[in-house]
């Protein structure tokens, strides 16, 4: 039997926005069998004739057979068992042959003379010593493995839906020591499943979770990879798992030497695949030579992946990306933001010195309809504006010496207590508001910033022009058309940045 997976079942979802549509999970399992004779049990099916049932015996042979089988009453003779005579009725004995002419012949033996020579065996036959007797025990030859037919006539024509296996998105197909299909499905019921597309009726079963493995060659395990660690399952529905063992598991190494082997093979993965032969024009083996000689001035990994990113950027091309590695990693920690500018603002204090405090002196968010894109400072009962103050931060007044985020170390996504007020300075007019801050406001600046262009246009044009700001074409920039695209599409004219 060969696997494989074909986009054969076509459903379409349309877009809530559009009549735009896309097709998912059409893929189907098929099996195709090498040779027309070989069928799965499902392929033999039954006839759905109805087949009458036999007809019942006559109730004359029924009353028959029960006198046959009553038992005679005391005093009836007992008829004896007849016995054959020893005349012409007898039954003869088993013929056996004479020792005559009639007799079989034994196996024929060629002659010597007639007889074929033996041929010599290519291979001799290994040796071996027994540990005893140290006399030599021939090992015999292991006999050789048949081979197989495929009957490329019509071969794809053959090919069968395996039952039991719904539509989806399937990888990774192997076949179990068993012969039973393995593979990962994505999406709704994902996993790693099993099913036997040979047996009556087929059912796909589980064998673990994860979204990829790795056969053994013999067929009988699978390595599943999971984040930085692995294990090992038995290729079998609900197969017995272990962990790969991987600490303690040390080894040797010379950084700068595989640093030098890095960038030298990331050099021969543009040497042999970059799309134009003439690699822009650049001396990619000069290109080489230079950075293959930084290596010897790198003090850290990150130096190594500096160096490489420099390199590629030699030929000046798009979609040329450099990422991973064995970075070194350092424990950090998050900070509160508020999507804010702050500013330092002063005013007379009432004992006739001067106050200072940090100042909000913007608030960055989305279009009013953009619900996604609203300041933590809108939340309803916070209502902080413009223009006033924040004097502290969980009951801990701020530091002007510091940046004003240095009060809110450690509380990204954390609901906090700040104490706000229209003065630089405390009095009975301060307030406590609580708001929840988040740990980037890099969205909040971006969706600002748009919404800024947007109605820049419209109130140039008094409302008759629309403007699409797109990134990119990736999933982000194909976000934000949609987005801005669909609301503005019935203007007289679009502008697209």
């Amino acid at each position: 039997w060969l696997y494989y997976t074909s986009d054969q079942e076509f459903t379409p979802k349309y877009g809530s926005m559009d009549s735009t549509w896309i097709y998912d999970n059409s893929e189907v399992l098929l099996a195709l069998p090498l040779r027309a004779s070989v069928k799965a049990a499902w392929q033999t099916t039954e006839s759905d004739e109805e087949v009458p049932a036999p007809a019942k015996k006559p109730k004359e042979a029924k009353v028959a057979k029960d006198a046959k089988d009553a038992k005679p009453a005391e005093g009836d003779a007992k008829p004896a068992d007849p016995k054959p005579a020893d005349g012409d009725d007898a039954k003869p004995a088993d013929p056996k042959p004479a020792d005559g002419d009639d007799a079989k012949p034994a196996d024929p033996k060629p002659a010597d003379d007639d007889a074929k020579p033996t041929p010599a065996p290519e291979t001799p036959p290994v040796v071996a010593t027994d540990l005893k007797t140290d006399a030599p025990v021939a090992t015999p030859e292991k006999p050789k493995r048949k081979g197989f037919a495929i009957e490329f006539d019509n071969i794809e024509s053959r090919a069968v839906r395996v039952p039991g296996a719904i539509r989806g998105a399937f990888g990774n197909l192997a076949v179990n020591d068993k012969g039973l299909l393995i593979y990962t499905r994505r999406g709704d019921n994902g996993g790693i499943k099993i099913i036997d597309a040979r047996e009556k009726k087929p059912a796909e079963k589980a064998v673990t979770t994860g979204g990829g493995f790795i056969i053994t060659a013999d067929g009988k395990k699978i390595l599943v990879p999971e984040g930085a660690n692995a294990r090992i399952v038995d290729a079998s529905a609900a197969g017995a798992s272990k962990p790969v063992v991987t600490k303690p598991m040390m080894v040797e190494i010379d950084p700068r030497t595989e640093w030098r082997q890095m960038v030298g093979d990331a050099w021969l993965v543009f040497r042999d695949f970059f799309y134009d032969p003439n690699m822009h024009h650049v001396d990619w083996p000069a290109i080489r030579a230079r950075y293959i000689a930084l290596v010897d001035d790198a003090n850290s990994r990150e130096d190594v992946s500096f160096i490489i990113s420099e390199m590629i950027s030699e030929l000046n091309v798009g979609h040329a990306y450099y990422n991973g590695g064995d970075i070194e990693g350092s424990s950090t920690t998050n900070t509160g933001l508020l999507g804010v500018d702050f500013d330092i603002g002063s005013a007379p204090a009432p004992d006739g010195s001067t106050a200072s405090a940090y100042q909000i002196k913007r608030i960055y968010e989305g279009a009013a309809w953009d619900s996604d894109a609203r300041n933590p400072l809108r939340a309803p009962g916070v209502n902080v504006k413009e223009g006033e103050f924040i004097l502290a931060v969980n009951g801990t007044p701020i530091d002007l010496k510091k940046a004003p985020w240095a009060a809110f170390a450690g509380l990204g996504d954390k609901t906090v207590t700040l104490l706000v007020s229209a003065k630089p300075f405390r009095d009975e007019t301060a307030r406590s508001v609580v708001v929840t801050t988040i740990d980037s406001d890099a969205d909040l600046r971006y969706r600002s910033w748009i919404e800024a262009n947007r109605a820049y246009v419209n109130r140039k044009t008094d409302g008759r022009v629309g403007y699409v700001y797109v990134p990119n074409t990736g999933t982000d920039g194909q976000n934000d058309l949609m987005r801005q695209f669909i609301g503005q599409r019935g203007k007289d004219a679009l502008i697209i940045d």
